[in-house]
């Protein structure tokens, strides 16, 4: 059975599926989304040469009936919904479920609750149309690994919430298997204590080297995906510092390639650091 959670950002939620008030009754574009070609065409050439394929924006329309048991319950329904979708509020997340799978979606309310059917003044029904600018679904739960310090030998507890799907291993080196379709970009912590600390994608030999001192208490954070490539060090004062410029010129900020991947930490000096890395697999369709 498929349903649909939508989550503002201010965490204010709602699910159409197959409730008394709220029935999904139909959806489109979880798997269909813009397919943008790129071409060159050289002097008198017949046709065109493909340079290269990327994916544009995914609309989402869902179709739901919603039910009151009177006009008054009704309207007041439609008005916490109203408030739910308001498209000012920025992006949410959206949750597709079925009995197989579970997958999430950053989404833009792009045209709020238009009325389809009116059956009657307590039973309409709506399409609200989502936009996801980035087109690709997602893990709706985040995947995260830690490592063993690579200088003082030391094992670590980390609590994580529900949100996590969390694994440790006693090596400074780990297999991670990304199971999407395109390759997933990371995030990894190090938290201190450490000197050029260093994570390295053994099976392409790209690494990511930082040349500063991670004091204990502190914490340096990097993140790999599109329009997000940083290294921040979080300072023992609560400050947040850029630390872009201290990373090596031979650095790489890498995603994983689909399958099998061997990541493995090191530093030139330190006790006890930590190192956690996160990754979501990342879908075409649902």
């Amino acid at each position: 059975m498929e349903k649909f959670t939508f989550i503002n950002a201010k965490g204010q939620s709602v699910v159409i599926g197959n409730t008394e008030d709220l029935q999904l009754t139909g959806a489109t574009g979880l798997t269909a989304t813009e397919i943008v070609p790129y071409t060159i065409q050289g002097y008198r050439q017949n046709g065109y040469t493909l340079t290269n394929v990327q994916l544009g924006a995914r609309i989402i329309s869902l179709d739901f009936a919603l039910f009151g048991v009177t006009d008054a319950d009704f309207y007041k329904k439609r008005l916490q919904l109203i408030g739910i979708f308001n498209p000012l509020l920025g992006e949410g997340t959206l949750v597709y479920e079925n009995d197989v799978v579970t997958r999430a979606i950053t989404v833009q309310v792009t045209q709020n609750m238009d009325v389809k059917t009116n059956h009657a003044s307590n039973l309409k029904e709506y399409t609200i149309e989502f936009t996801a600018y980035n087109p690709l679904w997602r893990d709706a739960r985040e995947s995260a690994l830690s490592l063993e310090d690579a200088v003082g030998g030391l094992t670590f507890p980390f609590k994580f919430n529900d949100s996590i799907a969390f694994t440790t291993t006693n090596d400074t080196s780990a297999i991670i298997t990304v199971t999407g379709d395109v390759p997933s970009p990371l995030r990894v912590e190090f938290i201190g204590g450490a000197y050029q600390p260093r994570i390295e994608l053994s099976n392409t030999r790209e690494f990511i080297d930082v040349n500063i001192r991670i004091a204990k208490g502190e914490k340096l954070v990097i993140t790999t995906d599109y329009g997000n490539k940083l290294v921040n060090k979080y300072n023992l004062d609560g400050t947040i510092s850029s630390a872009n410029t201290l990373i090596t010129t031979d650095s790489t900020f890498f995603s994983l390639p689909v399958g099998e991947n061997r990541v493995a930490f090191s530093s030139t000096a330190g006790d006890g650091v930590k190192v956690y890395i996160y990754w979501y697999n990342w879908y075409l369709g649902v």
